[in-house]
């Protein structure tokens, strides 16, 4: 299958690319900037700026749209939001634009990300895919973000992952690591916020399905069935590294230092990955211990 990636750069499209690849797919990935992009045997790598008309000499077979600034790089200042909101919308619309101009039946799917941020929060409701949406910043990023990847659902099958957290060699665990490595790491608060979670080799496994079994369609909550407190995700990170976690930081710290962006981490959701589990999805990583440890394990070695 030729497969075509926007945001391939970051920790899910790295791993993506490296697994798609070794299952012997042809792959093509869409990057600002080719000359900075990782050099991969067997991979093309493709000018595109995420707003210019996308032009390209091959057809490909399916299309995995992960772009997007990362929400948690900074302080969200209204050019910031701006800067989230429109690197998700603007370049899902583009690729959108490029699927409508094709011939309908040359392509299989179009798998394009989104986040379970759009689900309200706070609410003490259990979120499932039918669930309604939330009206803050993020899910109406999520909603209009979701809204351009459906404009093509009748030219094409459109598969939204819906993700929470992210655990691989990246992300949070590899910002936290510093701090909890020096014993100075603690849970947020009195630790009750729950975290809905997913290992990165799980997230890649249900994309590649996606790609390749015709009865997945619509969004699906990339999360597992076992959500677990910050406290118990501190308690582990610390365990794991053999250092304590004493060192509680108060909520309002969080919102001083963050403001909005504080939110990602003080608000409560209990999302359901009820699709997935209707579908028999089988998680490779379920138990919090092995992923986080394996996700250490990850960070640790790419530094050497």
């Amino acid at each position: 299958m030729k497969v075509l990636i926007s945001g391939a750069t970051g920790m899910v499209g790295s791993i993506l690319i490296q697994r798609l690849l070794q299952q012997g797919h042809n792959v093509m990935a869409l990057t600002r900037n080719t000359s900075n992009a990782d050099r991969v045997s067997n991979l093309a790598w493709i000018n595109w700026d995420g707003v210019s008309e996308l032009k390209l000499n091959v057809e490909v077979d399916a299309i995995i749209n992960l772009m997007g600034e990362n929400i948690a790089n900074r302080r969200w200042s209204e050019s910031q939001k701006k800067k989230i909101y429109d690197s998700r919308i603007f370049g899902t619309r583009t690729l959108a634009k490029y699927i409508l101009a094709r011939d309908k039946s040359s392509l299989r799917a179009f798998v394009s990300a989104s986040a379970i941020g759009i689900y309200p929060v706070n609410t003490g409701a259990e979120c499932h895919e039918g669930s309604q949406y939330g009206d803050r910043f993020l899910a109406k990023t999520c909603r209009d973000w979701e809204g351009e990847a459906n404009n093509v659902a009748s030219h094409v099958r459109v598969v939204i992952p819906r993700t929470g957290v992210v655990f691989g060699n990246g992300g949070m665990i590899k910002k936290l690591l510093p701090i909890f490595s020096l014993g100075l790491g603690g849970p947020i608060g009195n630790g009750t916020v729950p975290m809905n979670w997913i290992h990165v080799n799980d997230l890649v496994t249900f994309i590649i399905s996606a790609l390749e079994i015709p009865t997945f369609v619509g969004p699906y909550n990339l999360v597992t069935p076992n959500p677990v407190s910050n406290k118990v995700f501190t308690q582990t990170l610390a365990k794991i590294l053999k250092r304590p976690s004493f060192f509680p930081v108060p909520p309002a710290a969080l919102k001083l230092i963050y403001g909005e962006l504080s939110t990602l981490f003080l608000d409560v959701q209990n999302i359901i990955p009820k699709r997935l589990c209707e579908a028999n999805f089988q998680w490779s990583f379920s138990d919090l211990d092995a992923t986080i440890e394996d996700a250490v394990t990850s960070i640790m070695q790419a530094r050497k």
